[in-house]
């Protein structure tokens, strides 16, 4: 299914926030499943 644009704004809003001091160069892949799917 495709994302809704509220899922992609709650990973915007935790990249952004002080929840996500540990965090650092990651490639965060938002396709819903979609690379490890068959």
């Amino acid at each position: 299914r495709q994302g809704d644009p509220v899922e992609l704004g709650r990973l915007v809003a935790f990249l952004v926030s002080t929840d996500n001091s540990y965090l650092t160069g990651q490639t965060i892949v938002i396709d819903g499943g979609l690379i490890t799917a068959p």
